[in-house]
């Protein structure tokens, strides 16, 4: 996993490949205009974009709905997809049309990620949403350390776990997943976009 964490550090503080992304890849990938209306504004945000898809795309279990208070990105990298959670988190908060019943002001939004590397471009990337800030936290951490802290301190919360290209990577796929379920409340969804090998 050293290997892993290695590359990607060096991807992220290397610029990463954002106009590529941007230009041929996002609207494939599911960041669609009407989704996320993509112009060189978010260049920085997708700059280290490593996924396979939108998790948030994958309807209907990927919708955030009124009642959702805590979702979970786990490894998500520079942030993009943990950003976008939360404003559309925000757009559900804002609907008039919801149940407000169900909304509170304390829905939360969280990336983990075990690249330092990862964690503060994601932090970084936060200030240009300060609209956003108060929503997100970015947490480094391992998904395959059963003793992690995160993992005690949201264990059962999560209404939503996203991922993103980030399961073939972990060398413990079990654990991996372990991990997801353990932070899951019940009733809660797993959503995830990946790649996998066919033998």
């Amino acid at each position: 996993m050293a290997g892993v964490q290695k590359h990607y550090a060096k991807y992220v503080t290397s610029g990463g490949d954002g106009p590529t992304v941007l230009k041929g890849r996002a609207s494939e990938l599911g960041y669609s205009p009407d989704f996320l209306p993509l112009d060189m504004s978010h260049e920085k945000l997708f700059q280290a974009s490593c996924g396979s898809g939108c998790p948030l795309r994958i309807l209907p279990a990927g919708r955030i709905t009124p009642s959702d208070q805590l979702v979970i990105d786990l490894g998500s990298g520079a942030g993009h997809d943990v950003i976008l959670a939360s404003r559309v988190m925000k757009e559900v908060m804002d609907d008039p049309d919801n149940n407000h019943d169900n909304i509170t002001k304390k829905k939360k939004v969280i990336g983990i990620d075990f690249t330092q590397e990862m964690v503060d471009a994601a932090k970084e990337n936060l200030q240009q949403y300060p609209d956003l800030s108060h929503m997100v936290e970015f947490v480094q951490s391992d998904l395959e350390d059963p003793d992690a802290d995160f993992l005690a301190h949201y264990e059962n919360q999560a209404d939503l776990i996203i991922s993103n290209g980030v399961l073939n990577l972990c060398q413990n796929k079990l654990l991996a997943f372990q991990t997801a379920y353990k932070l899951l409340r019940p009733g809660g969804r797993l959503v995830f976009s990946d790649v996998m090998k066919l033998e």
